[in-house]
């Protein structure tokens, strides 16, 4: 019994390739500087009214953070290093969280993730 439980402690969650995130519309102020962030880590964003679209270089990766509790939690990983996460609700809404200090000041403690 113990192996049993030491075994599903020891599991890890799998690291997936990742392409692209569809996201709702991004709030006003907050577009340009996530357009900056993601293209000086290689990736590109195409907005809409509707949505916005954030497509990540090859080789990105993400993992799903657990517990799961009301959503899915993913950190995102880009080629060069840098970190962002994921959010997924069960209504299948995506959101991406940048860490607060790459933000500008005005937009800091306005949905940005802590490191």
């Amino acid at each position: 019994m113990a192996e049993q439980l030491y075994a599903l402690r020891s599991v890890s969650p799998p690291i997936e390739p990742l392409e692209m995130v569809r996201t709702p519309p991004l709030r006003p102020g907050f577009f340009e500087p996530v357009k900056r962030i993601v293209e000086v880590h290689g990736g590109r964003i195409e907005a809409s009214a509707e949505r916005a679209v954030v497509y990540f270089p090859a080789g990105t990766c993400r993992v799903e953070r657990w517990p799961r509790v009301l959503s899915t939690r993913y950190l995102i990983m880009f080629p060069d290093g840098y970190k962002i996460y994921q959010v997924s609700t069960r209504q299948g809404v995506n959101m991406l969280c940048f860490p607060c200090a790459d933000l500008p000041v005005e937009l800091q403690g306005q949905d940005c993730q802590e490191e």
